[in-house]
């Protein structure tokens, strides 16, 4: 019973919490991306080694020319560092490495934890993380495909062994080798999710890799031909060596542009599906 005169009390009405919005999380996650200070030092060295390597391939390729006679230099086909594929194993390792350490080093500080709290909308977050993974590295790829290509460019187009952006399989070799460096980090990124230990994950990113693909190098059985040629390095000396690559046996174009657009996908599948449905 209130007192003559009084107003009866008000009862707060709860006020619906609005979602985040997407382009606020990957601000947050991009904020996060770049805490570190070593993520910076990585790519640039990355870039800067890249530069030289691409640079010292060029010259080698010029001085291995400059050796044959001349009916060996009309058979001559290297296209400098874009003709060898093991030479771009260490970024491939390097930005699963990137992709991994995203998930697996909120883990370790329990990061992760305060972030699902803020955000209870896991899927939101897990796109906010994959989009901001692409964008670093689909630039570190850009940066690094375009350095090799000018370095390859202007040491042997006097020697008439360049090529121009416009020949034919150029468009898809440049292509190929920038989407390399996102997929190869989104599949990092599954295996730091599917692990969440900073050692282990390394260790199957570098497994992945570097031993998997030696495994099916020279295979004798049509299943693990296959299996061989859907590897992400396999898959991508079909689409980018112009023609002449290193692959397992059989692979058709086709094949490994589905290789290539099937990797990222399924990996950034298993990111969101075990983040949304595993305790953390």
């Amino acid at each position: 019973m209130n007192p003559a005169g009084l107003a009866p009390p008000r009862v707060p009405t709860p006020t619906a919490v609005r979602p985040a919005r997407l382009r606020d999380l990957a601000a947050a996650e991009w904020i996060k991306f770049w805490s570190l200070r070593s993520t910076p030092l990585v790519l640039f060295g990355l870039t800067a080694w890249y530069g030289y390597r691409g640079w010292q391939g060029a010259h080698d390729t010029s001085s291995r020319y400059l050796a044959f006679s001349p009916a060996q230099r009309a058979g001559f086909t290297d296209s400098g560092l874009f003709g060898s594929g093991v030479e771009w194993l260490p970024i491939m390792v390097a930005t699963g490495a990137f992709g991994a350490l995203i998930v697996v080093s909120e883990h370790a500080s329990g990061l992760i934890r305060t972030t699902f709290t803020a955000v209870p909308d896991r899927l939101r977050v897990v796109a906010a993380k994959v989009a901001v993974l692409t964008a670093v590295t689909s630039g570190l790829g850009i940066a690094v495909t375009a350095e090799v290509y000018v370095f390859d460019r202007a040491v042997l187009a006097g020697h008439h062994l360049s090529f121009a952006p416009t020949d034919p399989g150029v468009p898809s070799l440049f292509v190929s080798t920038v989407v390399l460096m996102p997929l190869c980090a989104l599949i990092g990124m599954a295996f730091g999710t599917l692990i969440r230990n900073v050692a282990a994950s390394m260790v199957a990113v570098c497994v992945f890799f570097l031993m998997v693909p030696q495994l099916f190098k020279s295979p004798t059985t049509r299943w693990a031909i296959d299996v061989g040629n859907a590897l992400p390095c396999y898959a991508w000396a079909r689409l980018g060596f112009l023609g002449h690559g290193k692959v397992v046996g059989g692979e058709t174009y086709a094949g490994a542009l589905a290789a290539f657009v099937l990797w990222p996908l399924v990996s950034a599948a298993v990111v969101a599906v075990v983040l949304n449905r595993r305790d953390v």
